[in-house]
Order: C-alpha cells, then structure tokens, then sequence
C-alpha cells in the first residue's frame, strides 16, 4: 500500500511539472533575498588561443560552474545566458548541454534547457533551470561544472568580438536561486566576457637546401636530398610536384634512373607540406649528360682491284651506351661494295675489276660510332694497288695410283711484284697420304735462291681443329752467306716454289676419293709472302677451293682456319700503317685424286687379256707368291689393283687367291663392282631423305651441325673440322 501512494504521488508529480516550475519561479520573485556569496562563473573556455582569443574555425565551448555558497539547499534555479557581438562578428547556432553534475536525487521535478532566438547573429539565448520536488536539492558547498554553452566562429570574422553575458528568459525573466530556508539567492556572475576572434594562420614548412642546378650522366642513379625545417614545429613530409623521379616522403631523397632520352635539362619541382599547408616549391634544373665515344680507323689499306679487304674499326663507350657503327659517306664512289658491320666495325671492300681505272688512287670511307645520341668518326682510306697479285696455288692430279709416290708442286700462277721469300703452312689427310719430303721449286735453279726448309708434324696446340697431317715450307731468296746473291726475284706463271713428295695410301677403300691438300692458317705470318725488300708482307686476298671454284674466304672465322688470314691479328686497331700487311695472294688448293681402278684393270683379270676369273688368272697369281712382282710384266699397277678378288682393300694377298680359285671352279660368285644408280634425295626441314636403297652415304653440311640417324641397321659418326659437319 505505501508503494502505491508513493508512485501515486510521483505521477500527479510529473502531470503537473510545468506548472509547480511556473509558482515556484514565481514565488521566487517575491521572496526574501539573502546575500550568501553564491556564484555563476566560467570556469574554463575551450578553443582560446590566449586568455582573452578565441580561435577561429575551431569548437568553442563555455564551460559555466555553479558554487553554493549559501549554507542552504537550492530547490530551485533558473539562468540565462546570451551570446552577441559589439561589432557584427557570427557565430553558429547556440548548443546548451549539462554536464550531469545536477542529478535527479537533486532535482526531482526536472532540469531544463531552453534556447532562444538562435540564428547566429544579434543576440542568442539559452536558459538552463530546475527544482526538487521532493528531493533535498542542490547541497551546500556544491561547487561543479554544471552546464556548457557550445557555439563556434569563422575567420570570416578574424579580429572582431564574441561576448557572453547573463539574460533573463521567458517566463519568469529571472536570475534566481531558491533556498530551502534562505528564500530568494541572487548569485554572483564574473562576467561579461568578451574574446577577439582570431584566425591562426599556419606557417608552412619550408625547403632549406633549395639548389638551382643539378648535373648528372645519364648513365648514373641521379639522386638528391632535400632538407626543410618548420616555424611551428609541425610535423610535414616531402612531395614531388612536378618533374620526374621519385621522392621519400619521410626523409625527402629524391631519385631518378635517366636515360638518352632526358640528355639536355628538365627540372623537378619539389615541396614540404604540414598538416594544412604547403611550402613554395623548390625547383631544381637537372642538366643530364651524355659523353661520346672514342673512335680509331686503321691507316691506309692497300687493295687491288677486283680483291677483297677488310679492316676493323673500334670505338669505346666511355659511359654505358651500346656502339653502333655505320657508314656516312664514300669519296670516290667505287663500283665495288662497301660495307660495315654495325656490331663489331668490321669494314668490307668488295671492289670491282673497273676500280682500277677511278681517277683517284685513294677512296676514303668515312665510318661513325654512335651511341643512339652523339657521334663520332674517322676515315679509312683504301689505296688501289694496280698492279697483279700473286696467285700461289697447290697441284690437283688426276689418276693417282695407289702404294706409289705422288709428286705435288706448289706453282705460283700470277703476280707482277718482285718477291724475296715464302712461308707456307699445307694441311693434308695423314691417314691418306704419308709425307715424304719437299724438293726445291724451279726458282732456286732460275733465280738462284738460297734458302729452302720444311718442317712436318705438329705446329701448335689447335686441338681437334688441327689437321692429322701439317707442313710448313719456308724459302727465302737472299741469305747473309757471303758473295752469292739471287739472279733474280721474279717468277713466271708455271714456276714452282716446291715439289711435295707423298706415298699415297695402298688401302683400296680410297680408290676413286679425292684426298685434298690445302693451305692452312694458325695465325697471321702463315701463308705469305714477303717483298723482296722485306719491307712489306703479302697475305691472303682470297681461297678458292676443289678446283679452283669455292670460294672459302672468312677473314672473321678465327683461327685455326682454312679461310685465310684473319683481320683480329692482321689488322690490330693500333697498328702502324707502314707495318699493316697487304691482302695481296690469291691462293688456290689442290690435292690427290686416286684412280678408280676398274679404270686400269677390272677386278680379277690379273694377266690384263679383259676376261677376268680364268685359270690364267690364277696361274699368274700363285706365280706371284712364289717369285714376286717380276711376274706382272704388262701393266704393274693395273694388275695390283685387280688383285684384290674378294673386294676387302687388301692387294695380292693368299685370301684373295682362294676367293679367285672358287670363282673359276663355280664355289663363288664374282663381287662386282657397285654401278652407280640414279636417286633423288630432298633435304625438308633439315631432314634428309633419299628414294632408293644404300649402303653407305657421305653428308658434308656447313657450319658445326649434331645431325641424327633416322635409318635403321646403320652406324653413323661425324665430326666437325672447323668449317663443315663431315
């Protein structure tokens, strides 16, 4: 029953809410006025710049603190407030809030907030009130911040005025307290209060180590530091404006890799920015340098007319840009070809027969080194020779029988120049032919030369790129050997330097195989010939090849080589033009051609009457074994070549006797010698393929090939040699 009286009590309480605040306020009116030092105060402002300032653009709040002073219980107050400005300063619309300190066990009938005319400029009000009902009220001694008033400016008004002061609001118009006991408290107010308003204006960080210019090559990381100091203290980073590159926002290092393309100047603008603000940018001039290369051309190159030359131009890169050569002009034009390549500045003349007869002995080729930006040149200068190279070139025979010496000269076929010496380095098959020895040619009889020598075997370490069989051959035509001196230091086409002696192979699997003999190159002295002066050096213009037709010439092969003398170490960059060898020899290979021998004699008739496997045969054969070669007296290597019966490579032997002997009693077949067939072959795609049957085949391709054996019951081997895959 008590419970419900009390909520009784609270909800005619609460029904009647505004009308106890009204008497009351009324009451309060008219009561007696005690003069306890009470007081309404501000006890703090935030967003003061200083003690008087308020900052712009920023939440201003009056923090207002109510002390009761009285010694007695206030159940009841009511406060007013206004905001204005003595000079048409705006604010924003007043925000009243309370800060919980005036509780409802303190005041039961509520506690009020009420705004008035809040538009921000003029005056605005805001009132706060409250009273128990049947609570004790505000205690004495209660000294708390109690209620805010919030509100903010612009720097639109940067300079004028803000103030606060008391107002008296609707209904009652009053600025009272009321006391349990004491009646009417009128407390005290510190104010008015008035603030300047003012707009704090940030001071930007700003760029120390601003530099004008700046240089870097191209080829470099470009990097710099940027230092900035702030006034303030604020924090700030760096950014970059304009330009290219990239920037550390936290410790300003700027860096760019440039390239040929930024050679010349750009500029980078960089800045440093706090929280609001940035600085004036620094701008930077960035000069980017390229530095050309260096470039060397050999001295003047002899070269005669319808003959190749080649030289080699270099250029160095004194940063790191790719060289690249070419050709920017000709003088005279030749009708030869002229051209480089752009990789290495290997310079080729091609000239033509009709160069000879240009009014200018000297066409001069201007060639450049170029970076991709800058460019430099020089001059290569070819003087015509118009005189007739020496051609030297090494015998081709033809029906060579086997087990049986085989002479090879070494003729010099042209050539109008006086000569003084020779140095031939020859290559040959030694599983073919076996090297006897060189006799003199028929210029130590005509011109009585004096010096002659050779020497056989290995000449150097050049791996499996060497020959099974080498020779040198050196002739010199004067010597320091008191008062003989050569009658002369011509030769005539047909002339001989030197006759090689060779025993050429009995094995019969050669007969009808072209064995070759041929120049060969270990480095620039070999194959030479020197003016009879000795102040100048002839080496290769050209090689030719089986019969005077391929053309192997490759001054850019490397040696060990067949191809001639190679431009790496007979043209070094650095050489003497007086000391720079001459492409002056045209030279030409040659070998052994071994006879078929059913070109002699057909296998099996050993007494040469043309009916082969008859008993005279054998008769003549088993009186071999008994007294010797003596009985072959009409045609020696015809009757040894068609000894071999059975067709294994091996000559009079007692195996090929019995093989003669079934075949005459009908135990045996005659082994006939392979006729030739017609086949087509196709090479598709690096497949080879032939149409008909076969036994053996015999590939040469070019270059350094791995071929694979697609035949079955075949064994296949291969080899390089340095220019074909054999």
């Amino acid at each position: 029953m008590k419970n419900s009286s009390y909520r009784k009590i609270i909800a005619e309480h609460n029904s009647a809410c505004k009308t106890v605040f009204v008497t009351l306020l009324l009451m309060l009116t008219f009561g007696t006025v005690n003069s306890q030092p009470s007081s309404v105060t501000i006890q703090n402002v935030q967003g003061l710049y200083a003690t008087d300032t308020i900052l712009a653009d920023e939440p201003i709040v009056f923090e207002i603190k109510y002390t009761n002073n009285s010694g007695d219980y206030l159940l009841g107050i009511t406060n007013g407030f206004k905001v204005y400005s003595p000079d048409g300063a705006n604010w924003t619309p007043l925000v009243g809030t309370s800060t919980g300190k005036i509780t409802y066990e303190m005041f039961d009938g509520g506690f009020f907030i009420k705004t008035y005319s809040i538009t921000g400029s003029g005056t605005d009000t805001v009132g706060f009130g409250g009273f128990s009902i049947l609570a004790d009220g505000i205690p004495p001694g209660f000294d708390e911040h109690a209620v805010s008033i919030e509100t903010g400016v612009t720097a639109a008004d940067d300079g004028k005025t803000l103030c606060l002061d008391t107002a008296f609001f609707p209904p009652s118009n009053t600025w009272l307290w009321s006391g349990s006991t004491t009646g009417i408290i009128i407390p005290t107010w510190d104010g008015p209060h008035c603030f300047t308003i003012y707009e704090l204006k940030n001071a930007p960080p700003t760029i120390t180590n601003c530099i004008g210019t700046l240089s870097f090559d191209h080829c470099e990381i470009a990097s710099y530091d940027f230092d900035a100091t702030d006034s303030e203290n604020d924090q700030f980073t760096f950014e970059l404006a304009s330009g290219p590159g990239s920037i550390d926002a936290n410790t300003g290092q700027w860096t760019y890799s440039p390239s040929l393309a930024d050679v010349g100047g750009i500029t980078i603008g960089v800045r440093a920015c706090d929280f609001s603000s940035c600085g004036t940018t620094c701008f930077v001039d960035l000069t980017i340098t390229n530095y050309a290369p260096t470039i060397t051309c050999p001295g003047i190159t002899p070269v005669f007319a319808g003959s190749k030359a080649s030289v080699t131009v270099t250029a160095e890169a004194v940063d790191c840009d790719p060289i690249t050569f070419n050709i920017a002009a000709v003088n005279p034009a030749p009708v030869g070809m002229i051209n480089i390549d752009p990789n290495t500045g290997v310079l080729t003349f091609q000239s033509d027969t009709a160069d000879g007869s240009l009014s200018a002995p000297i066409i001069t080729v201007t060639v450049c080194a170029s970076d991709g930006d800058l460019e430099v040149c020089c001059d290569v200068q070819f003087e015509f020779i118009s005189i007739e190279p020496y051609g030297v070139c090494i015998e081709q025979t033809s029906n060579t029988i086997q087990g049986g010496h085989e002479i090879v000269d070494i003729t010099y076929e042209s050539g109008s120049e006086l000569l003084g010496g020779f140095d031939f380095l020859i290559a040959y098959d030694a599983s073919a032919l076996s090297f006897v020895g060189a006799i003199e040619g028929s210029v130590y009889d005509d011109c009585a030369w004096e010096y002659f020598n050779f020497r056989y075997g290995a000449l150097g370490n050049c791996g499996s790129a060497c020959p099974s069989g080498l020779l040198r051959i050196v002739g010199i035509a004067e010597t320091n050997n008191g008062a003989s001196h050569p009658t002369c230091y011509d030769m005539s086409p047909g002339d001989t330097f030197a006759s090689l002696d060779f025993l050429v192979s009995d094995d019969r699997t050669l007969e009808c195989q072209h064995v070759p003999i041929r120049f060969f190159w270990l480095d620039c002295g070999d194959n030479t010939i020197s003016s009879y002066t000795g102040d100048s050096l002839f080496i290769s213009s050209s090689v030719l090849d089986f019969d005077k037709v391929i053309d192997i010439t490759d001054p850019t092969s490397g040696y060990p080589t067949y191809s001639g003398s190679q431009d790496e170490d007979c043209f070094p960059p650095d050489g003497i033009p007086q000391k720079i060898p001459i492409r002056f020899i045209k030279f030409c290979n040659g070998g052994i051609d071994i006879v078929c021998a059913d070109s002699i004699d057909s296998r099996g008739d050993i007494n040469v009457n043309d009916i082969p496997y008859e008993i005279a045969d054998a008769v003549l054969y088993s009186n071999y074994f008994v007294q010797g070669l003596s009985v072959f007296t009409i045609n020696l290597d015809g009757q040894v070549a068609a000894s071999d019966v059975n067709a294994d490579g091996l000559t009079l032997t007692v195996s090929d006797l019995v093989y003669l002997i079934r075949i005459i009693i009908g135990n045996a077949d005659p082994i006939a010698k392979l006729s030739p067939i017609i086949a087509e072959w196709a090479n598709y795609n690096g497949r080879i393929s032939i149409n008909a049957d076969m036994g053996a085949a015999l590939v040469i391709v070019e270059g350094d090939a791995v071929p694979t054996l697609l035949a079955e019951n075949m064994e296949m081997k291969h080899n390089f040699d340095g220019i074909n895959t054999r």
